[in-house]
C-alpha cells in the first residue's frame, strides 16, 4: 500500500521513503493513519492530485512535523505544478534534516521549474557546502550563475566541476567565459589544458583563442609556436582573418628581428674596431712617452730668457690697463642675446629610447638594452619599471618582482610603480604575505583609493572574506567617488 504511493510520488524525480509500519486487523492510531495514506495513493493513482493533497493536509494537521507526510506533500505538489509550495516544503524538510542534503537539490529544482533562479542558486549553494565533490551539482550551479550574469562565479564553478571530472565542453566553455571577461590567465591557463583533446573542435577552438592571448601579449615565440601546430593540424584555419593579421604581424616581428641582428653585428663590428684603435692609439702614446722620458734623462731641460725688451713692453702694458679707468664712449657695444640650442639628449635618455623602440618587437634583447640604460644611471626609477613590465611579459616573474622594486626604492611616491610592483607579486607571493604588502602601504598611504580596490578585489576572490570586501569597496566609493574603475567596481560588488 505504502509502496504504491512512493512510486506515484517518483513520477516527480524524487525518492519517497515513507517508514510507516502497518499493523493489519488492528484499530489503533497507525492503522488509521495508513488508510488514509492508501486513500493519498488511490487518489494519485487516479490522477487526483488535488484530493491527495488534501488528505495529507488533514495529516499533516495532526501529524504538524511528521517527515513522511511533508516530504509526500512536497513531491505531491510538484506533481501537481505548484513548484513554490513544493519548495517551501522541501526546504522545511532540509532545515529540520541537516544531514539530508539531498532536499535541497529538490527544492532547487522545484524552483527552477517555478521561475525563481536566484532561490536556486541558494539552495545549490546549501547544499555544495557538504557536496564539494559533486561535478554534475557544480554545472548545474554555473549555468545558474551564468543565466543570472554572475560570471565570475559560473567560472569558478564549471572549473570545479572540470577539475573533480574533466569535461572537454565545460572547460572551453569556462575559458571562453573568462577570455569574455578579461581573465586571460585564467583563460590561458584553461585553453592550455585543451590542446592535446581528442575533440578535433574542441581542440581547435583552443589553439584559436591561445594564440589570440599570446598575440595579445606579444609573446612571439609562443605565438610561432602555435601557428605551426595549427597549420599542421587545422591547416583550414589559417585563412581566416584573424589569423592572416597574426600572420603578417610574425612576419613584421621576424623582419625586425633580423635587421635588429644586422645593425648588432655591424655594432659589434664597429665596437672592435673603435678597441682595436684605441688600443692602438694607447701603444703609440706609450711609446711616445718613454722616448721623451729617455730624452729627458739624457739632456736636461734648461729655461728660456725671455728678453728684457720684451718683459718692460709686458709690465707697461698691464700697468695702464690697470690705471686706466674704463670710459662709456670706449667701451664695445653688448652683443644682441641669441636663443640657447635646444638640449641634447643625455647617454641615458638615448639609451633608454633604444630600448623601447625594440621592447613590442623583441622582449629578450629589449632587456639588455634596458640594462644598458639602468647602467648609465636611472636616478628616476623609470627603466627599471619599463624593464619589469618586459620581464612581467616574458613570466619571469621573480626578475619582474626585483626589478619593480628598484623602480619603487628610486620613486616611493609614485603610484603608478606601486600598482605594478603589488600586481607583479601576486605572481610570487602567496596570498597572506600580498594582503600584508598592501596593509604596509595603506598605513603609509591612507588615502590612496587604489590601493582600498586593490584590498577589496583580494577579499572578493572565491574562499575570502565577502564582509570585508563589501566593506572596503564601500570605502573605495567614499574615497573616490570618480574614480575611473567605480563603474567596474559596482559590477564586481553585485557578483559577491
Amino acid at each position: 500500500m505504502v509502496r504504491r504511493l512512493h512510486e506515484a510520488l517518483f513520477k516527480t524525480g524524487g525518492i519517497l521513503v515513507l517508514g510507516v509500519f502497518i499493523y493489519s486487523g488492528c484499530s489503533s492510531p497507525e492503522e488509521r493513519f495508513a488508510e488514509n495514506i492508501e486513500q493519498a495513493n488511490v487518489n494519485l493513482e487516479n490522477g487526483e492530485v488535488e484530493r491527495a493533497i488534501n488528505v495529507l493536509e488533514k495529516l499533516k494537521s495532526k501529524y504538524p512535523n511528521e517527515p513522511q507526510i511533508l516530504e509526500a506533500l512536497a513531491f505531491a505538489f510538484v506533481q501537481a505544478k505548484e513548484y513554490f509550495t513544493g519548495a517551501f516544503y522541501f526546504n522545511q524538510l532540509a532545515q529540520s534534516f541537516p544531514s539530508k542534503t539531498d532536499y535541497y537539490l529538490y527544492a532547487a529544482q522545484a524552483w527552477i521549474s517555478a521561475g525563481d533562479l536566484d532561490s536556486a542558486i541558494r539552495d545549490y549553494e546549501a547544499y555544495l557546502l557538504d557536496n564539494r565533490t559533486d561535478w554534475n551539482t557544480w554545472q548545474k550551479i554555473g549555468d545558474l550563475y551564468l543565466e543570472t550574469r554572475q560570471n565570475s562565479k559560473a567560472i569558478h564553478a564549471f572549473s570545479n566541476s572540470s577539475q573533480l571530472r574533466f569535461n572537454p565542453k565545460l572547460e572551453l566553455k569556462a575559458s571562453s567565459l573568462a577570455l569574455q571577461t578579461g581573465n586571460l590567465r585564467q583563460a590561458e591557463e584553461g585553453f592550455s589544458r585543451l590542446l592535446m583533446v581528442e575533440e578535433e573542435e574542441i581542440a581547435r577552438q583552443a589553439h584559436l583563442k591561445l594564440v589570440t592571448i599570446k598575440h595579445k601579449r606579444r609573446q612571439w615565440e609562443e605565438v610561432e609556436k602555435l601557428m605551426v601546430e595549427i597549420e599542421n593540424r587545422f591547416p583550414e584555419a589559417t585563412e581566416s582573418p584573424e589569423l592572416k593579421q597574426v600572420n603578417a604581424d610574425i612576419m613584421t616581428y621576424q623582419k625586425a628581428i633580423e635587421q635588429e641582428q644586422k645593425v648588432k653585428l655591424e655594432e659589434d663590428d664597429r665596437r672592435k674596431r673603435l678597441i682595436e684603435q684605441q688600443r692602438a692609439r694607447a701603444e703609440q702614446l706609450a711609446r711616445a712617452r718613454l722616448a721623451a722620458a729617455a730624452e729627458a734623462e739624457n739632456k736636461p731641460e734648461e729655461p728660456e730668457e725671455v728678453p728684457p725688451s720684451e718683459l718692460a713692453i709686458v709690465e707697461e702694458e698691464v700697468i695702464k690697463n690697470e690705471e686706466a679707468p674704463e670710459s662709456p664712449a670706449q667701451s664695445l657695444p653688448t652683443p644682441p642675446v641669441s636663443p640657447e640650442p635646444p638640449l641634447e639628449k643625455s647617454p641615458f635618455e638615448k639609451a633608454l629610447e633604444a630600448a623601447r623602440q625594440i621592447a613590442s618587437t623583441s622582449s629578450e634583447n629589449a632587456i639588455s638594452r634596458y640594462w644598458d640604460a639602468i647602467n648609465l644611471g636611472d636616478s628616476s626609477g623609470v627603466a627599471f619599471f619599463e624593464l619589469s613590465r618586459v620581464y612581467y611579459n616574458r613570466t619571469q616573474f621573480k626578475e619582474a618582482e626585483m626589478t619593480a622594486l628598484e623602480a619603487l626604492r628610486r620613486a616611493p611616491a609614485s603610484n603608478r610603480f606601486l600598482l605594478s610592483y603589488l600586481q607583479i607579486i601576486r605572481k610570487t607571493k602567496p596570498k597572506p604575505e600580498i594582503v600584508g604588502e598592501i596593509r604596509k602601504f595603506l598605513n603609509k598611504y591612507p588615502q590612496n583609493a587604489d590601493l582600498v580596490l586593490l584590498l577589496a578585489r583580494i577579499y572578493a576572490e572565491p574562499g575570502g572574506d565577502t564582509v570585508a570586501a563589501r566593506r572596503l569597496y564601500n570605502l573605495f566609493f567614499e574615497m573616490a567617488p570618480n574614480h575611473p574603475e567605480v563603474d567596474r567596481a559596482r559590477y564586481e560588488v553585485r557578483g559577491i
